[in-house]
Order: C-alpha cells, then sequence, then structure tokens
C-alpha cells in the first residue's frame, strides 16, 4: 500500500483527546472548537495555503477504536458460550476502521484538487449526469446524517457550534440528501433526487459544508462511544450497530471512485497524489525494456491468449440474509440476497486476459467507429454512438503531436491525474498499449460483434463472441476474491491479490496483474470493473427485500437500462471487493473505470 508519509501528507489532525474525556478543557466539545477556530479565517471568504487543506481534509479520530469499549449485550453468559460477543466486536470493530479508511480515502481524493480557487473548483460539474463536487462533499455527511440520526442515541448528539447551526442541520440534509443518476439518452428522466442550486451563488459557502462534514463526523464518533458504554442494546442491537456502520462506510467507499471518475475528465486539472511518480517511472522502465509481453505473441491477436474453462453447469450467485462465515458477521447489500443457483455452460472458451487498449485500437483502426451498421449490431447503441459523435473510448485523446508523420491523428490514453500517455496507442514504447481498455457496454459489444464477424471463420468457424453473463464472470472468478477462502472449503492455486484498494493511482499493465482465479484466466479483480450482458435485477424477485437503511439503493435501477458490472477498479475500497458484490451502470454511460472480455460457446 502506500508509505508512511501517505499517512502523514493526508491525516487532519486536530489536538484533542478521547471523545468520552469531559474535564480539563479536552471534552467533545474542545474538538468542535478547535474545527471551528480553522474555519473562522474562512468568514470573510479569503483562502490561503494554510486554510485550504483543512477544508478537503476533514475531522477523523485519532484512535478509531476509541468508540468501541463495552459493547452491550444482555445475556453475557451466552454471549461467552457462543462467541457472539466475540464476533461482535470483531464485525463493529472492523466496520468502524473502514469508515474511518473511507475518511481517509474521500479526503485525499478531495485533496487532490487543484490549488486555485476551492470554491470555483468545487462547483465544477465535469461529468453533466452528475452534480458539482461541492454537493458530494455535503452528500456523504448527510446521508450518514439521515440513518444514525434517529438510531443512534438521538438524545446525545453533540450541541451545534458556529459556523453552523440548526437551521442549517436541516437545511443540508435536504439539500445534500441524495445525488442524481438519470438516463443517459434522455437525462429529463431521472429517478427522486436532491433539487440542486441552479447557480453558484445559491450554493451554500463551502466552509459551512466543510463544517458540516466535520460536525457529522464527530457526533457520528461521540455517539458510537455513548452507545458503547450503555448497558441496554435493545436500544441498538449490535449486529444493527454494525450494519449502520457498513452502510455508512460503503456508500463513502463508491463516492470516493466515483468521484474520481468525475477527477479523471478534468483534464489535467488536478493535482498528482505524491505516489504515483514511483509507479509510473516503473513502468517506464519496463516498457523500455521491452519487458512487457506483445498482444501479437498468439495466433489469435485481436483476442490473445484464449482459455478453456469447464463446469458442471450450475454456479451460486449472492449469499443469504444472516450469513456468519467463520463466526464473523458480513455486510451485504439487498441486492446481493439471497443466495441462488444459476444455469451456464459446461464449457466456455474465454479470454485469458481482458481486452487493452491496443487490442481496441485495432478495432478503431480498422473501422470499429465509422461502420455503424456493420458493428453496432444493437440499435440503442448505433443510436448512441451516432448521436454522440464517438470516434474513440472516453479515457482517450486523439491529436498531432510535433514531428510525427501519421496520416491522421494519433491517439493517447488519459491518465487518471489528466497526463497524456508520452507515446501513441500502437507504438511499441506505449506503456498504455498494455492497460486493459475502459469502455462502455455499447463499445464492448460493438468489439465483440467485430472479432465474431470479421475473425471468427478464422479460428472457431462456429464460434460468436459475446460479453458473458454474470453467472458465467462468476464461474470465471472462482478463487479470484481476496474473500474466496471464506467462500469455499477447496483449496486452489489462484491468486486473489490484484490492482485495487488504490494500490496505484490508476490501471497497471493486464500481464503484470498478480489477479488469477482457479481456471487460469487472469486480472478479473482489479485494474477495472468487468461489463456482464445480465441487466442489474433482483437475484430472486420474490424473495428480494429492500434494505431498510437504504431501500431505494437498488430498486431504483431496476429498470432494464442498468447492467452488472463484477470484480472491481484500481480506485474501489478493499471492503468492496468480495465476490458477491454487484456494480450497476447504463450501458452508454462512458465514464466508469470498467474493461471487458468475452467468451464463446463453441458448437
Amino acid at each position: 500500500m502506500r508509505p508512511k508519509a501517505a499517512e502523514e501528507l493526508f491525516c487532519y489532525s486536530v489536538r484533542c483527546v478521547s471523545l468520552g474525556t469531559a474535564s480539563g478543557g479536552h471534552s467533545w466539545l474542545s474538538m468542535l472548537n478547535s474545527t471551528a477556530a480553522v474555519h473562522e479565517p474562512l468568514l470573510d471568504g479569503t483562502l490561503d495555503a494554510t486554510t485550504r487543506p483543512a477544508l478537503l481534509r476533514g475531522w477523523r479520530p485519532l484512535n478509531p477504536f476509541s468508540g468501541v469499549g463495552r459493547l452491550p449485550v444482555v445475556d453475557s453468559e451466552h454471549a461467552l458460550e457462543t462467541g457472539k460477543l466475540f464476533s461482535e466486536r470483531r464485525a463493529i470493530e472492523a466496520a468502524l476502521a473502514s469508515l474511518t479508511e473511507a475518511w481517509k480515502q474521500v479526503d485525499a481524493v478531495f485533496g487532490t484538487l487543484p490549488a486555485t480557487s476551492v470554491t470555483q473548483i468545487l462547483l465544477l460539474k465535469p461529468i453533466d449526469l452528475r452534480h458539482p463536487f461541492l454537493f458530494y462533499m455535503g452528500h456523504l455527511p448527510a446521508f450518514a446524517w439521515n440513518r444514525y440520526n434517529s438510531r443512534l442515541l438521538p438524545e446525545d448528539a453533540l450541541p451545534i457550534q458556529p459556523p453552523l447551526t440548526l437551521e442549517m442541520l436541516s437545511t443540508f440534509a435536504k439539500l445534500f440528501e441524495r445525488g442524481m443518476d438519470p438516463d443517459v439518452d434522455d437525462p429529463t428522466r431521472c429517478h427522486w433526487h436532491s433539487q440542486v442550486p441552479s447557480t453558484a451563488e445559491e450554493w451554500p459557502p463551502v466552509f459551512q459544508v466543510a463544517a458540516y462534514r466535520d460536525y457529522i463526523r464527530q457526533d457520528l464518533s461521540y455517539r458510537l462511544r455513548r452507545w458503547s458504554e450503555s448497558v441496554d442494546d435493545q436500544v441498538l442491537p449490535p449486529s444493527s450497530c454494525y450494519t449502520l456502520l457498513m452502510t455508512i462506510a460503503e456508500h463513502e467507499w463508491m463516492h470516493t471512485e466515483t468521484l474520481l471518475y468525475m477527477l479523471h475528465q478534468l483534464n489535467g486539472y488536478c493535482m498528482r497524489p505524491f505516489w504515483i511518480s514511483e509507479y509510473r517511472q516503473q513502468m517506464q522502465s519496463l516498457a523500455s525494456a521491452d519487458a512487457l509481453p506483445v498482444d501479437q505473441n498468439s495466433s489469435y491477436p485481436p483476442l490473445g491468449a484464449t482459455q478453456r474453462v469447464e463446469s458442471d453447469g450450475i454456479v451460486s450467485l449472492g449469499r443469504n440474509p444472516h450469513e456468519v462465515i467463520e463466526s464473523y458477521l458480513r455486510f451485504a447489500w439487498d441486492n446481493e440476497l439471497p443466495r441462488v443457483q444459476r444455469k451456464i455452460p459446461r464449457s466456455l472458451l474465454v479470454q485469458r486476459y481482458p481486452v487493452t487498449n491496443l487490442q481496441y485500437w485495432y478495432f478503431v483502426q480498422a473501422g470499429g467507429y465509422r461502420e455503424l451498421d456493420r458493428y453496432w449490431l444493437n440499435e440503442s447503441d448505433r443510436q448512441w454512438c451516432a448521436r454522440s459523435g464517438r470516434q474513440w473510448p472516453q479515457f482517450w485523446r486523439a491529436l498531432n503531436r510535433s514531428g510525427q508523420q501519421q496520416s491522421g491523428p494519433a491517439c493517447y490514453v488519459v491518465h487518471p491525474d489528466g497526463r497524456l500517455g508520452e507515446h501513441a496507442l500502437g507504438e511499441p514504447a506505449c506503456v498504455e498499449n498494455h492497460w486493459p481498455v475502459y469502455v462502455t457496454l455499447a463499445e464492448a459489444r460493438a468489439f465483440a460483434n467485430w472479432v465474431s464477424g470479421a475473425l471468427g471463420n478464422q479460428r472457431h468457424p462456429a464460434a460468436t463472441w459475446r460479453l458473458p453473463t454474470e453467472a458465467e464472470w462468476q464461474h470465471l472468478a472462482e478463487g479470484a476474491y481476496p474473500d474466496s477462502a471464506l467462500d469455499s472449503d477447496e483449496s486452489s492455486e489462484s491468486s486473489a491479490d490484484g490492482n485495487y484498494g488504490f494500490r496505484h493511482w490508476g490501471p497497471i499493465s493486464t500481464y503484470e496483474s498478480p489477479n488469477c482465479s482457479r481456471w487460469g484466466v487472469c486480472d478479473l479483480v482489479g485494474n477495472g470493473w468487468e461489463w456482464t450482458e445480465s441487466l442489474f435485477e433482483p437475484l430472486d424477485r420474490e424473495r428480494f427485500q429492500p434494505s431498510p437503511l437504504y431501500p431505494e439503493y437498488s430498486a431504483d435501477f431496476f429498470d432494464d437500462k442498468h447492467f452488472v458490472l463484477k470484480g472491481a477498479s484500481w480506485a474501489t475500497g478493499t471492503p468492496l471487493v468480495r465476490s458477491t458484490f454487484r456494480n450497476w451502470y447504463q450501458a452508454h454511460y462512458p465514464y466508469v473505470f470498467a474493461k471487458f472480455r468475452l467468451v464463446c460457446e463453441e458448437a
């Protein structure tokens, strides 16, 4: 992971002691006062190098486990006999650690924004189908508040201190309540979401939103401490507290990644995190030494190496409610429940690696975005491509650089910090050749049609290449997830490591990924989510139960527009990297760190 310097760089320290202390001026009130003192210089609207980091790096507890003291248990003798107390403590400590780490990471993401006017930058909306950055600074604490306030000792709420007021607390809870995900093809169609200001002047000042964020974090931490000292678990049972914390934590992790989707579209206006330099130099040295394999080492270059994967024709998806593995509570969203069985083909031919930028570049060079009637066989996909005027993936840029002799513009991959690759795709020295290509589902389907139509008969006469279903992909990924050992009693030679959890600030060569399933299929988990051809829908419609804490989380998107993605990207928080987790996006949404691979059933 990151060097220790990263902890020091991103940690916003507040001079205070334990939340439970109430004497000597070192109480929770002094923490609020210290935070308010940071924001007081901003009341006149001025910003400088000292105050800016305090706005973008929120408060975090110095010791996250100080809030988990004595857990309430009614029948302590029974708890000791069954291991329930130990299980609950482990679970809640893990949830609190996840939440604290999520706070740290989202602050780091905000910290990559430019050092110019904070207000102007936070009001940018690089993705028109999303709200400005400032909304998400307020949305994360509002989401937490709207779930814990009435459930976790509301009588013990911390008092409001300037620059916040009670009215602001209520206003912000509504203003920042919910983000939006409009229909890509018709943005006027959208689920219910917060009504946000239409002009910059109507948004609340940044220092107030930052103070709101810090208050919610402190209030939640304090109430958790008070709850842990309670002797009555009827107030909030430990298992319910665990679910509450995990709901808040995983919501933070999800938005950390989606914020990076927005940052990637700023075209170089965000700062590169300090640890990127070491990684970049390493990858350049590999490229210059010709150490990376090439796609042409297969007899079938557009797909690279393939692998035959057998099965017994049945695969399990999801898990059952209240499932406990190794005496450990496990969190799951409503769409991950219950466990179901799906039929899959007994034999599949699979791409061993996901499609790379270089392989996709072949498709672009072959007229992939010009011959729409030939490759874009899905009518909706074809209309979207024509309407958007798209000529290459969202994460590429085309330009002519001085000294180049090519007849047309060359394509370069955009890095997460906005830099363009130093070499154009297709050039031997281009590091990004071997990164997985990030595309929409529509673009992936067009590539599959190109492969099937133009090349399928050369090697597999009756083969039709397509994207895997969710169930097929789940089988291919057996052993590739870090929780594989918990889900199976069988040992395998798979590797569940991978490029996820911010181990690199961006993708790496798919051939260098350590991730591999028990079937020898590589780079499944990490380096980019993977598209499936399965619509996002309940695993079992009759047994689906919306989450009481977030009932609209899944239900609003069972709309025949969203499709399931599996795995993880480099920007996916480690807590989300589990075999049952299901991501989903619209087929034409182009901003996701999403790769793909193809499969076929041989006749």
